[in-house]
């Protein structure tokens, strides 16, 4: 806490000096800084905020590390957060613990809106332990996500010789 204070305090020694110097009072009692009068126009360039955030990233568990594909709607479920409200899905990724034998687990991602209707997002393959492809992405619309949608993980398929175990998947959202 003595480091807080000495820092705040330097601090404040500091922008009283600069103060001081830019202005203050003259031996006269007149004010000596910036008056309207002196005051001169600054052009204000702004941006879109948007341009300026980066990519977020959302990763969830599916199934544990030792547990055994099997197929299912909504295996997980991501609430969309409101700081993600108009971010489009823009990549996902999955990964496996321990590949499958034969064929590939494919997955969807599905978009759930606050009204209840549903779209995919985003469809994967995973064969040998990471996402070889995406084998589809939906249109901009079914991407695009507003506050309180959720996205649905669904496993469609899985390894006919033996199942993989253990599933994650990363989510990126765009500006």
């Amino acid at each position: 806490m003595k480091k807080a204070t000495f820092a705040f305090g330097f601090l404040v020694v500091l922008l009283a000096a600069s103060l001081a110097a830019a202005g203050g009072w003259t031996d006269t009692g007149a004010w000596k800084g910036i008056t309207t009068a002196n005051m001169t126009t600054a052009t204000i360039t702004t941006a879109n905020i948007t341009t300026l955030n980066a990519p977020r990233y959302i990763s969830v568990q599916v199934d544990a590390f030792d547990t055994a594909a099997t197929t299912g709607n909504v295996k997980v479920a991501v609430l969309v957060p409101d700081d993600l409200a108009g971010y489009t899905l823009a990549d996902a990724e999955a990964r496996v613990y321990t590949a499958g034998v034969t064929g590939a687990l494919d997955m969807s991602l599905v978009k759930r809106t606050t009204a209840g209707a549903e779209a995919t997002a985003y469809t994967l393959e995973v064969t040998s332990g990471v996402t070889d492809a995406s084998t589809g992405q939906g249109s901009l619309s079914n991407r695009t996500v507003a506050a309180g949608d959720l996205i649905l993980v669904n496993v469609t398929a899985i390894h006919s010789g033996t199942a993989s175990s253990g599933l994650w998947v990363v989510m990126r959202f765009d500006p």
